[in-house]
This record gives C-alpha cells, structure tokens and sequence, in this order.
C-alpha cells in the first residue's frame, strides 16, 4: 500500500478545525448558560428577555453597518446564535418566539451577511416547538424557495429585488432536511408534512408557469430540480410516523397530486437516468407511509377537476396532450402491467387523466408492496377494487387495476420467495393467505400464493380461518332468513365482509365458498394428511358443536376431502380422521379433569405429579412385553400428548422438554407399527397445538431417527448373509425385514420436510444434519474410495455418529421405502437451488450412494404382496424421475458456486492491485462491495476460496490461472462429473432396450413379436406384479424417451455400458460384479467387468459371485494366456456354494487347473458331510478327470470324517464301476480308480465301523441278488 504524505498545510488544517470544533462547543455552552439566566431573570422581572434581545437587536444593527467600526463579521454571526438560542430554550415562554422572529427579521433587511444563519436558527426554533412563528417561518422559506425556483428557469429576468433571496436556496433545503429529521411531536409532523406537500405542489404549478415561456425542449425538466429534492424531506419525515390510515380530504388532495407529479416526471421509476436514485428510494419510502388514492366521490370528477394533470396544464409540458404523447403514456402502462387482451383494450381507450391516475396508483402500490415492513401492505391494492365510485367509474378503470393488483402481488412473490425463511415470514404469509380467501377477486392472486408457497394449504391458522369463514356464513344462511344482517365481521382477520341482498345470492355465495374450501382442503390433505387432519380435529374440538348446521357443513367438508385423498397415503381414511377425534377429545378430558382433581387436593405441582405417574405407567407398559400391552402404551402416550399440549398454559419449560422428550422417544421403547402410528398422530397433535416447540421437536425427533439408525433398527437394520439353498440342509425361508413402524415414521418425515422447506430455513438445517448422519456413504460392504472426485470427507463437527456403521438395508422389500425416503431428501436439495451450501453437495452424494447402494447385491425375488409391490414400482418411478431433473438443478447450484468464487477472487484481485489508479480501484470496490452481497457465500466458501486465493499472494507479479480465466470449464468438469454418477442410476434403476433378435429366437418370443426386451429393475419388478403383461397404469413417457435417447442403437448401448461398468468399479467393486447380471443380454458389460476382475481380483476375493465372473468361459485358465498372478488369488477365494465347486472339478464348464481344483477341494471340505450328501454322484463322476489326485484325496478325506457320506460313496462308486446291470462291463476310466479308493476307504475301517460295513453291505448283496435269481 502507498504511505499518504502529509503536507505543512494539512496538518494546519486539522488543527484550525479543532479549534473551530472547540470555539463552537465553548459558544454552545455560553448560549446554554445565558437562557439558563435569563429564565432565572424572569421571576425577579419579566421583562429581561425583552430587554436582552431589544440590546442585541440594536448590536446588530450597529455592526451590520458598513461605516461602524463597532464589531466584525464573527461578533454578527455570535449575535444571531445568541438569539436563535434564546428562541429555541425559551420556546414556551410567550412572545419569546415572536421576539426572536422580529430580530430575524430586521437582520435580513438590515444586514447582508450571514442569512444562512438565520434560516438554520429558525430551523431551531421549529424544531423546538415554536408554533406560533410556523407561518412566518414557513412563509420565509416558500419564498425563498419559490425565488430559487424561477431564478434558475427564469433567463429573460435580471437579478432584481424578486430575486435577493434566491443565494439562501442551499441553507433552506438544508434547514427542511434538519426539520424533517429532528422533528418529534406528532402534531408538529402532521404540520410539517402538510407544508412540504404544499410547497412540492406549488412548486410544481410554478415550474410549469416558467416552463411555458421557455423553449420546448426545456419543458420537460423545469421545476423538476427543486420539486426532486424536497422528495427526500418528506421520506424523513414520514419514515418515522406511522402509516396514514385514514387522512383528511386536504390530506388525502396533497398526496395524489404529489404521486401525480412524481409520474409525470418519473421520479417514481427506478433507474431512469434523468434524476439521482436517492430520489427513487425517497419516493418508495413515502409510497409505505402514504394513504391509498381512492376517490372522495367521484373519480371522473375529481380528475377532471384537478389542476395537476389536467390535459391543458401537464406540469411536464405547456401544451395539450395530443394523441402520439397519449398513445405512448397507454404504451407505458401496458408494459408495466402486462395485462390480458381485455384489459388491453380498456386501457387504449383511457384519456390522459385516467392513465395518469392509473400509472400512479400502480407505481406507489408497487412500491409500498415490495419495500413496505408492515405485513399487510400488499393488501392496499386491493382497497380500490373495493371502492364503490371506482367500481362505477364507466371507463373500466376497475378492470385495470385488477390487473395491475394481480401484476404487483406477482411481483411482491417474487421478492417473498427470496427472503430467508422465518417464523415473522410465515406470518405474513398466513395474512396474506386469509385476507385473500375472503376477497372474492382475488382468486388469481390466492393460487399464485399457494403456487408460491405451497405449504400455506395445510397451515392450522389458514385452515381454521377458510373453516370460521364457512361456518359464519352458513349460521348466517341459517339464522338470517329475512336478509336483515349487512356485514359479517372477523376480529381475528380485522375485516368485515358485506353479504348479499337476498336469501340465494347468499346460497350462492355459501356454495362457492364451501367449493373453494373443499378444494384447498383436498389439496391439503394429499401433501400433509398428517398436519391437515390434526388441523380438522383442533378446530372441530374448539367450536360450538350445538350449531348442528355450521357443523354439518363443515365435517361435510372435511370428509369429502378426506375421501377424496384416501387413496393417496395410508393414512387418511375418514375412519382414523374420526377416531383420532374421539382419542384426542377423550384424554383431553381425562388429563384434564385429573388437574383439576389434584387442584381441589390443594397440590402444588398438579401437572408434574401426573408426568411422574403417566411415564411409570408408560415404562411399565413397555417393560412387560407381554402380547396385550399396545393398549396399556396407548393410553400412556395419549396421556402424556394431552398433558402436553395442556402445560402450555403453565409455561414449565422445564417440564415440557421433559415431556416431549418422552413422547418423541416412546418409538424406541417399543419399535412396531401400532405404536408408531399412534406417536406420528400424537407428534401432529402437538406440533398443531404448540407452534412454539417446532425447533425443539424436529432436534429431538432427529436425535431419536439417529439413535435408531445406530442400533440398527428397522430399515437400518444389517440384512442378514446370503446362503444359497443348495449350500444347507435345511433351508428355511428368508426373515421379512421389519421396517413398517420405519415406513409410517418416513410419511410422516416426508411430510415434515414439505413444510420446512416452504417456511422454515432452521427447520431445514436440522433435517440436513439428521440425513447427513444417518444417510450411509458406503456403496456395497466396501467404504468408497477417499481418493474418489466423489468423495467429500466430512467435518467432524457436523456430526456425532459413528457414520461407518450405519447402514440401510438392501432387501427387495425396502426399495420402495428407500426410494420414497431419497426422493424425499433430493427435493429438499432441489427446493433451494439458487444458492450454494456444502452440505447440499455432501446430501447430495449421500443420496447417490445410498440408493446405488441398493444395487450392490444380486437381483433379488420380490416378496411383497401384489398391493405393496405395485406401490413400491409407483415410488421408483417417481425417485427416477426426481433424479432425471436433478441435472439442472445441479447446474443452478455449481454456476452458484463459481459466482461467489468469483466474487471472491476479484475482491483478493483488488486488494494485491495496489497499481491500479483511484478511480479504477474505486469502481471495482463498488463492483465487489454488491457482488458480495448478493452472493449466498457462507463460511466453507469463505474458507475454500481464500486457499484458493492464497497462490496469488505468493507471486510477485500477476499471473492468469487458465482454468480460473475461464470458470465455466470448471463447471463443466463438475458437470460431467455429476452426469456420470447420476446416468450410472438412471441405467440401473431403468436399464436399456434390447431387441430380442439380438439375443433369442426362440419360436416362444417370435410368436409374441415383443419389438423389445426391458432389463432393469423397474421392468422387472413390473413382470413380477402382472406376468401377463397387462398395462398396470404405471408407465411413464419420459423414462422410455429417455431409454431411445441415451441408447439408439446397440453400439452406443455397448459403449455406454462398457463405461458405466469402470464408473461402478471405481465407486465400489460390488456394484460392478452384480452389473452383468441385471443387463445379461449385453455381452459387452460382462467383458469390461472380466477385464476390470483380471486386473484387480483382490478387491472381491471376498464375493464368491466375483469368481464365476473372472473364470468367464475358462479362457484365463488356459495354457497360453494363463496369468499365475491373477490365478494364485483364487486360492483365497471366498467360499462358494457346493455347485460351483464341482464345476471347477470337471472341464465340462471351466477347464481344470491346479489351482481351480484346489480351491474346489477346500470349499467342498467346508461344508457339513449332510449337505454333501446331494452331490455324491457328482463327487464320483469328477474322478474321471482326477489327473492330480485332488478329488481321490477329497473323497478319502470325506469318507474318514462321516460314516455315513462313506457308506453313501461306497454303495455310488460300486455301482459306477461298471457300465451295465449285471455288472460285467468295466468303467474304463473308472474301474481302476474307483476300485483302488474303495480298497482304501475299506482298509481304514477299523472295529465297530468295519463290522457295520460287512454287514450292511452283505444284507445289499443279498437282496440285490435276488433279482438276479428271479430272472
């Protein structure tokens, strides 16, 4: 950095201001101390302030005088500060003020020096209160300002006595700006306000008087200066009162001539070019204070009558408005407002008054819409479609500001759906979403809420609102049948609404009203059946059930709903919508009750008592085990949920952490379906009763998903080893997976992460770190590769898991579980795209492997009913297509990534470019300055990017990183990167088309003429559910549009696989061992995963499956290419089933080999001699191609460790030693052998075991000799 030298002249002027600073400060005090005494001088005589300023005034006159040698010019200016105080202290003391004016006033005639001093004293004395002199002091500054304004446009007039004032401009327009700021007394604000509005009007018609005698081009910006830099006075002014709710009609008049001038002049647009953008932030700042521009009576009337835009006196122009300067204004409106053809052609008929009016209207509207605090600001344009003289007006200025409402709520969701998520957001969101189902023009505007904010449709406070609404109106149907009530009022909503004149328009009204409900109801209930039926059971448990029609209506309502989406979970029948109605009305009355009971006892601590009691009550339930203790658990967790939600009125913070920890806990206690689907009832009823511990429960909820995943529970549960049938004795079919209370806890998950990621961004952070500790990175029994681009290691803050032995279980049954929980996850990440955080990479990657995990094992058998396992088809679907989409979201949040590299990179660029000049430094800070913050960088970008940024530091000079002069080539690294991964599940999950001619022409499939063959896990599980090939309504377009797309023909299907196979092997080895077998009609994925195990067989000698894989057809085996290294693996070998041993045995399948036959040995050595005794036959036959020994010494082996399997291969090899019946023909290749083995097997029979064998063998002959002797 340069070192600033500082000059002789410098530092003289620092220290002439401090002195200037200090003589102010010792003059402040001087003046402080002379009203103290003068007020004191008042009790002994009240004429001493007279007297002061009378001495003061007549100094004044005697230094002003240009022959007097009496004083100077700081003597003056002293002497009009002293005044000034004693006008501004002594404000309440009477006549002070109009004293200190008249000394005021005969300075300025007498004096010529130091006016500006006098214009800020008197600021003084309006500040302090002084309403007496507001008029004089007011009429000062007009005239002052008024002068200023002509001299400046004013080229035909010399400087005369009209314009002796005109210097003082500057000193008026900075006394206002102290006024507006420093002013505090309400009434003295109205006042001001009043002034300033009244000069920026006049102002107006002054500039306009002058305009007219100037040239035309000109016109446009005469008075235009001096109208603009009062606008910023009336924002201070206004920014610290509160909004103009109902003003006066003056009031009102002064408003819309001020919003009528900022249009005309285009101080309402922002980024215009011709005025300084503080004025615009001015004017958007009084649009949120400002009244609404309804008319008095009527609104052709009073525009017709106002001087402000009337066709002859624009203040712009000082001719009459032809038809082009029209024409453009009607141009102007319609790209503002983008309206429907019909509005078009309204607004193409408005005369200029109209679309003067309606410019301004939907400009001041937009702006208090979209930068107003206050929740219901966007509600204000709405008020003019309820006036009644705008409804009348015949030029449909009605039908355009429908528009032009529908046009500024679109804009003001836009700017809502970028702002954080939070608690006072929701609020206004709920507003919003009540004051629009009871505005009977606003149904555009309510769908675009709901589409923006889709959460808004099962939030309690907009239900229980569409139901009071519902219910009022049907009492008032009921009870009013002669029309005589007008208004309906809501105090909860502050509005009232008009009702109809007769009896059927009221019908009608209740009809359309109840449809709107029904539909937002059904809405509800499909994506948070859970929420929305908690909703419907509070509301119907508060109202005044005795109104048997308003009740009617309503559970008419509802259930419809709930009919209506019965099909779309388990979960919402009517039937259990009722039960939980009762349960909850039934132990709310319990609970209650015994609180009061314990009350009447004179106890102090009622409700701990009964937390004490009801959790004994609980934990012995639970301990007991026994067949009927679901009902005992039941009552525990219901008394608990209804203790609960009734220590709200306590505030026990204490005692409700406790609680809530039980009953989010009570899952863990006893893990089954009953009891989770009574928790995810009672876990609605309290999140709908206690808004307040949303944060609280999802944190104990997350906890207790953690712990589950840790013991390994449900679908964390470890699957269980494979054995194949043929490899045991007894074989009993597989345990199903216990994972349905884990199904009813993922619903209602699902449904929880719906509403977070709509309305809360802390809610959605405790879900991220619940999915990032529970969700395995793993991919098959083998933990991915650190070196892998996929990897990210994660912070070990993050999480306090163990995250290495958390696992999901890969049963056939769970896929659809899995994929509906995953689904669940990655449209979470997607839900907030334009941002970048890491741990949306990190879920991101979490979700990849997880369901890639899945594929890890072999295709298996499904084994759910047909019910289940067409719903488990329906969630893959909809996983894949969820997936499908993820590539542009991927994209949103990588070049979201990039920018605020970027951001920071140019901002460590500016601070090493110290050659820079200072005005190029100062245009890239500003650049910089809001590039940061708009950039969503958070504290790992922060972390990544000044490493990154730290290579630039260590060079001298500057350098250009190829890769970081372009980012986009980074971003399409990533790009790939993702594809790759992403397209690798896509092709599991769907597979590949194959013509059948390619692989089969047998006369079966010929006969069916299939165009082609589906080989992949959706297809497959569809042929399991429906064999016949009938359509199951499941299909979807987009995923064989897909399938032609990335497979056109068989070369690019080879290729494509041929690399997926590689990508698999460097995620996990397993993943690609399984991959031949799912697409077994390409042989060129079978090749590439053989060449991967030839090279790298140590990654799956623990896979048995792996083995057949690597041998192939036997090539390896062979003489010529044979690869000891790769073979000497097969020694280690994981143990295979007894079949595939015996086919290393023989050269029927694999050529033999030493090392094959050896390891063969050792597997068949393994296993127990009673599952040997199925491959007897088999064991014999391979010593036809015993050329070393191994199977004669397996046999031996065998025969000496089992009597039985000796029995068995004696009584097999006697009866294989020959060729026919009779037993004459000799087994060539087998008589020797097999008479040597059993000659050996016999010898080392010894005692007991040799008895046995000549007799059993003696009794066989005998009877075997008795066909020979029959025939």
């Amino acid at each position: 950095m340069e070192k600033r030298v500082f000059s002789e002249g410098d530092r003289k002027d620092g220290e002439m201001v401090k002195k200037k600073l200090t003589f102010e400060n010792l003059r402040k005090v001087a003046i402080n101390s002379l009203c103290r005494a003068l007020r004191s001088a008042m009790i002994v005589d009240n004429s001493s302030v007279q007297a002061c300023l009378t001495n003061i005034s007549s100094k004044l006159f005697l230094i002003a005088n240009k022959d007097s040698n009496y004083g100077s010019a700081l003597a003056l200016e002293n002497a009009m500060h002293i005044v000034g105080g004693i006008g501004a202290a002594l404000v309440d003391v009477e006549n002070i003020p109009q004293l200190a004016f008249s000394v005021f006033q005969q300075a300025f005639t007498e004096t010529s020096t130091n006016h500006d001093v006098i214009i800020a004293e008197l600021a003084n004395m309006w500040i302090a209160g002084a309403r007496d002199i507001h008029d004089l002091i007011w009429l000062l500054f007009t005239k002052i300002t008024i002068e200023s304004s002509s001299r400046a446009y004013d080229a035909d007039t010399a400087d005369g006595v009209e314009h002796r004032y005109a210097y003082l401009s500057l000193a008026v327009d900075n006394a206002m700006a102290k006024m507006a700021e420093s002013v505090n007394n309400d009434e003295d604000k109205m006042t001001l306000l009043y002034r300033l509005l009244e000069l920026f009007v006049q102002l107006g018609h002054e500039g306009r008087k002058a305009g007219e005698k100037l040239a035309r081009v000109m016109k446009l910006s005469t008075g235009a200066g001096n109208l603009g830099v009062l606008i910023p006075k009336i924002a201070s002014l206004l920014r610290r009162s509160v909004t103009i709710k109902n003003p006066s009609v003056r009031l009102r008049n002064l408003f819309r001539d001020f919003w009528f001038c900022c249009t005309v002049l285009g101080f309402n647009v922002a980024r215009i070019g011709l005025w300084p953008e503080e004025w615009f932030e001015a004017a958007c700042e009084i649009a949120c204070k400002s009244p609404i521009l309804t008319p008095q009576e009527s609104l052709r009337a009073e525009l017709v009558a106002n001087a402000t835009i009337k066709s002859g006196n624009v203040l712009s122009v000082g001719f009459k408005c032809n038809s082009a300067e029209l024409q453009e204004i009607r141009v102007t409106i319609l790209s503002e407002i983008s309206p429907s053809p019909e509005v078009t052609a309204v607004v193409n008929k408005l005369e200029f008054t109209h679309c003067i009016y309606l410019l301004s209207v939907f400009r001041m509207e937009l702006m208090r819409a979209l930068h107003s605090v206050e929740p219901g600001a966007v509600h204000s344009i709405f008020q003019y479609l309820e006036d009644k003289s705008i409804r009348k007006d015949k030029d449909g200025i009605w039908t355009c500001l429908l528009a032009a409402a529908r046009t500024i709520f679109s804009k003001y969701l836009k700017v809502a759906s970028e702002r954080n998520l939070d608690s006072a957001h929701e609020r206004q969101l709920e507003l919003h979403a009540q004051f629009l189902l009871i505005m009977k023009c606003a149904d555009t505007c309510l769908t675009n809420l709901i589409g923006s904010f889709p959460h808004l449709l099962w939030n309690g406070n907009v239900i229980n609102v569409a139901l009071q609404i519902l219910e009022a109106l049907s009492n008032n149907l009921e009870n009013d049948t002669d029309c005589k009530i007008m208004t309906l009022s809501f105090p909860s909503l502050q509005r009232t609404i008009q009702l109809q004149d007769t009896l059927d328009r009221r019908k009608l009204v209740v009809q359309d009203f109840a449809l709107r409900c029904e539909q937002i109801l059904q809405e509800a209930i499909k994506w948070a059946p859970g929420s929305t039926r908690s909703c419907f059971v509070k509301y119907i448990a508060s109202i005044n059930v005795g109104c048997s029609g308003s009740f009617r209506l309503t559970v008419e309502a509802i259930l419809k709903s709930l009919s209506d989406a019965s099909g779309c979970t388990n979960d919402t029948s009517p039937s259990l919508y009722l039960s939980a109605l009762h349960l909850r009305s039934l132990y709310f009355g319990k609970v209650k009750g015994m609180i009061e009971a314990s009350k009447s006892e004179e106890e102090t601590k009622p409700h701990e008592r009964l937390a004490d009691l009801f959790e004994q009550q609980l934990e012995r339930a639970c301990a007991d085990g026994a067949d009927g203790c679901d009902e005992d658990i039941s009552e525990g967790i219901l008394r608990l949920a209804a203790l609960f939600i009734l220590t709200k009125e306590v505030s026990n913070q204490k005692l409700d952490s406790r609680l809530l920890h039980t009953l989010v806990f009570a899952p863990l206690k006893n893990f089954t379906a009953s009891t989770m689907r009574l928790c995810v009832i009672v876990w609605n009823w309290i999140l709908v009763a206690r808004e307040d511990i949303q944060l609280q429960f999802l944190r104990e909820m997350a906890a207790c998903w953690t712990i589950t995943a840790q013991d390994h529970l449900g679908i964390f549960q470890r699957d269980p080893e494979v054995v194949s049938p043929l490899s045991l004795q007894y074989c009993s079919p597989p345990k199903r997976p216990h994972v349905l209370p884990h199904s009813i806890w993922i619903y209602f998950l699902v449904e929880r992460v719906d509403i977070a990621k709509y309305s809360s961004r802390e809610q959605l952070d405790i879900l991220e770190l619940m999915f990032v500790q529970t969700l395995p990175l793993n991919v098959g029994r083998l933990r991915i590769d650190v070196n892998s681009p996929l990897y990210i290691s994660s912070d070990s803050s993050l999480c306090k898991v163990d995250l290495t032995h958390v696992t999901m279980t890969r049963n056939v049954e769970t896929i659809g579980l899995r994929c509906h929980f995953l689904n669940c996850v990655l449209s979470m990440i997607q839900r907030d795209s334009m941002s970048f955080h890491i741990s949306k990479n990190i879920l991101r990657q979490r979700v990849y492997c997880a369901i890639l995990d899945y594929f890890s094992v072999a295709a298996q058998t499904p084994t759910q009913n047909s019910a289940q396992l067409k719903n488990d088809i329906r969630l893959l679907i909809t996983f894949w297509n969820t997936l499908f989409s993820d590539v542009k979201y991927i994209k949103k949040e990588i070049f979201a990534s990039i920018d605020t590299e970027c951001n920071l990179e140019s901002l460590q660029q500016i601070l090493n470019d110290n050659y820079k000049s200072d005005s190029e430094y100062n245009r890239a800070d500003m650049q910089t300055r809001h590039a940061m913050t708009t950039s969503g960088c958070n504290w790992v970008t922060l972390v990544a990017a000044q490493g990154r940024a730290s290579s630039l530091q260590k060079n001298t000079q500057l350098t250009v990183d190829p890769n970081r002069s372009n980012p986009n080539k980074h971003a399409e690294q990533q790009m790939k990167l993702y594809n790759r991964y992403r397209n690798l599940i896509l092709i599991f999950v769907v597979g590949v088309s194959v013509d059948i001619n390619y692989f089969c022409a047998s006369v079966l499939f010929q006969l069916y003429f299939q165009p082609t063959f589906q080989a992949n896990e959706i297809e497959r599980l569809s042929a399991w559910l429906n064999p016949l090939g009938e359509a199951l309504g499941l299909e979807d377009a987009s995923i064989e549009q897909w399938r032609k797309s990335t497979f056109p023909d068989a070369r690019t299907e080879a290729k494509l696989l041929r690399e997926n196979a590689r990508i698999a092997w460097q995620i996990c080895p397993d993943l690609a061992v399984y991959m031949p077998s799912r697409f077994r009609s390409c042989s060129a994925c079978q090749m590439a995963v053989q060449e991967l195990l030839v090279n790298s067989p140590e990654l799956v000698t623990d896979l048995p499956e792996a083995l057949s894989l690597m041998l192939g057809e036997g090539r390896i085996l062979e003489e010529k290419v044979e690869d000891l290294k790769t073979l000497s693996h097969i020694l280690t070998w994981a143990i295979c089933d007894p079949v595939m041993a015996l086919s290393l045995l023989g050269p029927r399948q694999y050529p033999t080999h030493p090392i094959t036959v050896q390891y063969a040995v050792r597997v068949l050595r393994s296993y127990p001699p009673d599952v040997l005794l199925l491959y007897i036959p088999q064991l014999v036959q391979a010593l036809r191609h015993d050329t070393m020994g191994y199977v004669a010494e397996l046999i031996m082996w065998l025969a000496g460790h089992s009597q039985l399997l000796a029995h068995q291969l004696l009584w097999n090899m006697k009866a294989n030693m020959y060729r026919d019946e009779d037993s004459r023909e000799k087994d060539p290749d087998l008589h020797g052998p097999l008479s040597e083995l059993i000659n050996k097997i016999i010898s080392n029979m010894e005692g007991p075991a040799r008895k046995f064998y000549d007799s059993e063998f003696d009794l066989f002959k005998r009877i075997t000799d008795i066909s020979g002797k029959i025939r």
